[in-house]
């Protein structure tokens, strides 16, 4: 009889081990999933200038710094004389890269070439706007600072 339990306790080890065992994922498996779950167009926490920094919440940070962005460059903007021969106004869509530093260049610059023409130092003056940008925190995504794409409308209305 005590043989028989033995060789029943043995037998159930045997069997219950097996699924102590860790199933292995491969690693294209987990990475793919990993992958799928992370969205590439969002990221955790906005870029941010320091008078943004003490505000809750991502849809608070969005608006300040959005606001920041917009004010600094009209503020540099105001600064430049333009004469015109015809009243003008368009928008000009800058793209703005802020790099995982905090420094921000831009991309590209939407720019018609009507008002090229009429305003040849604007891409001078926009470009000097986005180097006399104060300091800016990166965005963050997971944890990490990213590099972050914005478009800034810039409105011209010249009479």
């Amino acid at each position: 009889m005590k043989c028989k339990s033995l060789v029943a306790i043995c037998c159930l080890l045997l069997t219950a081990c097996n699924s102590w065992e860790t199933k292995k994922i491969p690693v294209e498996t987990y990475f793919s999933k990993e992958w799928e779950a992370l969205n590439l167009h969002e990221v955790d926490t906005y870029p941010s200038f320091k008078a943004c920094e003490d505000l809750m919440g991502q849809a608070a940070i969005r608006a300040c710094f959005e606001r920041e962005m917009s004010t600094a460059f009209y503020k540099s903007l105001e600064i430049a004389t333009f004469v015109v021969s015809q009243p003008i106004s368009d928008t000009v869509w800058v793209a703005l890269v802020v790099d995982a530093k905090g420094k921000v260049c831009i991309d590209t610059m939407a720019l018609d070439e009507q008002l090229n023409k009429e305003l040849p130092q604007l891409k001078r003056h926009i470009h000097q706007a986005a180097l006399d940008l104060p300091h800016l925190h990166p965005a963050i995504k997971k944890g990490i600072p990213v590099s972050s794409k914005y478009n800034l409308p810039i409105v011209l209305k010249v009479d």
